[in-house]
């Protein structure tokens, strides 16, 4: 849902984060590289406390 309302990521980066992995041009790869950080910001965003409980656990970065 985060990519699905995707106004804050100009379009060819996110056609670079919806794009197959096997497929990415170079160019797609750096655009992945400069909106990380920003994408996992807006995910952590929408979940909510216990989504991301659960999430930290399955890292391992919680003793579950």
């Amino acid at each position: 849902e985060v990519l699905a309302s995707g106004a804050w990521l100009p379009a060819d980066a996110l056609a670079a984060f919806r794009a197959p992995a096997a497929k990415r041009t170079d160019a797609q790869k750096a655009l992945m590289r400069q909106f990380s950080a920003r994408l996992e910001d807006k995910v952590a965003e929408a979940l909510t406390s216990e989504e991301r409980a659960e999430l930290l656990r399955a890292v391992g970065r919680v003793p579950g």
